[in-house]
C-alpha cells in the first residue's frame, strides 16, 4: 500500500536534467527525477520490475533508494520532455506507473494534444498545461519572473488547485479557460518572435546596403516602446482607408519593390 496523503506534496519531474526540467526541479524542490542520458534512463535509485514495452529501471531521489510502494498518493508529476508523436503515450505510461494526483505539463504541445491525453486516460487524473516563458540560458530566473499561465484540461477546479500549488512556490499565475488557449498562446508567441527575427534580419541587411546606422534604427523602436500587443484588442476590426498602417504599408511595399528590383 502507498503512503497516505500528507500535507507536503512530493514531486517528480519527468525530464529533470533538461534545461527546463532542471529549473522546475529546483523551483519546486522536487524529491524525484526521471531522465535519459545517452539513450538510457539514469541514476539507479528506484527499482521495480519494468514492463516489456516501457522499461523504467529507476528514479533519482534526494533520499537515496526509494521503493515504488513508498511513494505518496498525492505525488505531483511535472512533465518537461520535448514533444514527439509518442508524447501522449509516454505520459500515459508514466501515469500508470506513478499514479500521480496531478499532471502538470510544461512542454510545448500542439493545441488539443492534452485534451486527447486526458480523454485517453478517462479523465482519471487532472491534467494542467503550464507552458514555460523564458530565454536561454536564464530559464530558472525567467520562470520565477514571468507569470505562469495555467490551462486546465479537465476542470476549472483543477486549474484553481494548480494555481494554489504554483503560488505556494512563489510563482505568479493566470488561470486560463482551457489548455487550448495556453498551447496556442505559446506557439503564437514563438511564431511572433520568429517573424520579428526575420523582419529585423531583412531590414538590417537593407540598412547595411544603404550605409544606415543600425543602432539608430533600434533606438527609434525603443523610443516608441514598440509593443504590437497593445493594439491586438481591436485587431479584427476593419481598418479604414485613412488608417496610417495601410498608407505606411503601401509606402514601404513600393519602396521595397523598387529596392529588390534594382
Amino acid at each position: 500500500m502507498r503512503k497516505k496523503k500528507s500535507n507536503i506534496r512530493e514531486k517528480v519531474v519527468i525530464g529533470y536534467r533538461g534545461e527546463i526540467g532542471s529549473a522546475i526541479y529546483k523551483i519546486f524542490k522536487a524529491e524525484y527525477g526521471i531522465d535519459y542520458y545517452e539513450g538510457k534512463l539514469i541514476i539507479p535509485r528506484f527499482w521495480w520490475h519494468p514492463t516489456d514495452d516501457f522499461k523504467i529501471p529507476h528514479i533519482d531521489s534526494d533520499n537515496g533508494y526509494v521503493d515504488i510502494n513508498d511513494l505518496p498518493q498525492d505525488l505531483i508529476m511535472h512533465v518537461c520532455i520535448p514533444y514527439t508523436k509518442e508524447f501522449n503515450e509516454t505520459v500515459m505510461k508514466y501515469n500508470q506507473i506513478l499514479k500521480p494526483s496531478m499532471i502538470i505539463v510544461h512542454s510545448t504541445v500542439p493545441p488539443e494534444e492534452l485534451e486527447e491525453l486526458a480523454y485517453d486516460m478517462g479523465h482519471s487524473t487532472p491534467v494542467i498545461h503550464c507552458p514555460i516563458n523564458g530565454k536561454h540560458p536564464n530559464i530558472e530566473a525567467d520562470i520565477r519572473k514571468y507569470t505562469m499561465f495555467v490551462g486546465p484540461v479537465t476542470t476549472e477546479k483543477d486549474g484553481q488547485m494548480a494555481c494554489e500549488y504554483l503560488e505556494y512556490y512563489g510563482l505568479r499565475t493566470y488561470l486560463c479557460t482551457t489548455a487550448l488557449g495556453t498551447a496556442l498562446a505559446k506557439l503564437m508567441s514563438t511564431e511572433f518572435l520568429r517573424v520579428q527575427i526575420e523582419f529585423f534580419r531583412k531590414y538590417k541587411k537593407i540598412c547595411e546596403d544603404f550605409f544606415i546606422n543600425w543602432a539608430e534604427i533600434i533606438e527609434f523602436f525603443k523610443a516608441i516602446g514598440f509593443k504590437t500587443f497593445q493594439r491586438a484588442g481591436p485587431i479584427d476590426t476593419e481598418m479604414s482607408g485613412k488608417h496610417c498602417l495601410n498608407n505606411n504599408e503601401r509606402i514601404l511595399k513600393e519602396w521595397l519593390d523598387h529596392y529588390e528590383t534594382t
